[in-house]
């Protein structure tokens, strides 16, 4: 299962799995959030062996390796991390008063929903190319 993860990124899938590894073994008394270990968005699933129970910075941890490690493949990983900052959590906005979105990360995240942007864009114009064509 794990297998999918590895790539040139070395590094960063052997820091990831020793992260799961250790989030696995932890009894933690706070808040925690649960994660996939593979994504859902690349294929990952709901199942009990897929899921491991994190605190908060582990879990923004986990996110940015699976975006380093994986950005070439699924660069729409980066919206993950962004997400941290975004959402309406009572536990993720006490962590953003002290820990503001880092800038590779707002880049990151801007460039990629600018080319999602593009993307869309064009099929769209595709689309009303081909429905004009039809009549």
């Amino acid at each position: 299962m794990i297998g999918i993860l590895v790539n040139k990124y070395m590094d960063y899938t052997r820091i990831y799995l020793n992260l799961i590894e250790i989030a696995k073994e932890q009894q933690v008394e706070r808040y925690t959030e649960m994660h996939h270990i593979i994504p859902k968005s690349i294929g990952g699933s709901d199942n009990a062996e897929n899921m491991v129970k994190m605190t908060l910075k582990q879990h923004i941890f986990a996110h940015k390796l699976l975006y380093l490690m994986l950005r070439d493949t699924f660069p729409n990983l980066i919206h993950a991390v962004a997400q941290f900052w975004r959402d309406d959590n009572k536990y993720r906005i006490e962590y953003r008063k002290n820990h503001k979105m880092p800038g590779w990360v707002r880049r990151c995240a801007t460039v990629r929903a600018s080319q999602n942007y593009k993307i869309a864009r064009k099929r769209a114009i595709v689309g009303l190319n081909l429905n004009d064509i039809d009549k």
